[in-house]
């Protein structure tokens, strides 16, 4: 079998996956016509600064997927050490050396999602977040829960 034909089977069985069962707090649309690029909606977690917020993400499936990570980048500003004002994400397994082919997209959200509850202060992306993070936790969380209130609206 073909290496893309291979790459087209494990995108329509993730897909399939997690539109018929997706993971408690994430939601996720797939346009037909290119099952490529996905856009994802994450809730923030219960009890962080996050909760309440719909984060949107897009989420693009390179060619040599699942042999390489997906590229997942919020769309919605959030105020997090592991992620930057642009969107991108500081996360082992979305670098190549950290990915796993058998690891498959809905988990990689969970795992997004586990992120905003649980910022990885040793391995920042957003220095200036993850200092006040360190130096003062009670003002950058409420600095995060502002940004949740103001941007967070995904639909």
């Amino acid at each position: 079998m073909s290496s893309n034909r291979m790459r087209q089977r494990r995108i329509a069985q993730e897909t399939k996956n997690i539109l018929t069962n997706p993971p408690s707090g994430i939601k996720v649309t797939i346009d037909e016509n290119n099952l490529d690029y996905w856009k994802a909606i994450i809730d923030g977690p219960p009890d962080t600064p996050y909760e309440g917020g719909k984060f949107a993400l897009d989420v693009f499936l390179p060619e040599n997927y699942p042999y390489s990570p997906p590229v997942i980048k919020f769309a919605t500003k959030v105020y997090h050490p592991n992620i930057s004002f642009f969107g991108k994400i500081c996360l082992d397994t979305l670098k190549p050396q950290g990915w796993v082919c058998a690891m498959q997209i809905s988990s990689v959200l969970q795992t997004i999602q586990q992120l905003l509850a649980n910022p990885n202060l040793e391995d920042p992306l957003n220095l200036e977040v993850n200092n006040l993070w360190l130096s003062n936790p009670a003002q950058a969380k409420s600095n995060a829960r502002d940004y949740t209130q103001k941007y967070a609206h995904a639909q």
